[in-house]
């Protein structure tokens, strides 16, 4: 699991298209990413102060591994308080949320 940081830029992250991809906007940071090619489990993000969350992109496709279908975003670390839950596509959060914690399955 890698998760990178950038000015709303195209990642650096390392990943390609066998990867499923959850991007995450932040108000004030830009764009954290993270990719895999099976279940997350729960991951904790620490990113400080924590990001404020106002757009999320998923893609779930992998190439030779099942498809990931869903994402989770938590308000607390330990996905703890779920606060979005989405499938493949774009997905805006009006108002933006504190985002701590994150699984993909």
């Amino acid at each position: 699991m890698k998760l990178t940081l950038s000015a709303f830029a195209v990642s650096l992250l390392a990943s390609t298209t066998s990867a499923w991809r959850l991007e995450l906007y932040d108000t004030t940071r830009g764009l954290a990413t993270s990719s895999g090619i099976t279940n997350s489990g729960c991951i904790n993000l620490s990113w400080s102060p924590v990001l404020n969350v106002f757009r999320v992109v998923f893609n779930g496709a992998t190439n030779n591994w099942p498809d990931q279908t869903t994402f989770e975003l938590y308000t607390e670390r330990n996905c703890k308080f779920l606060t979005q839950r989405g499938y493949n596509g774009d997905y805006p959060m009006n108002p933006a949320r504190p985002v701590r914690s994150y699984k993909v399955y």
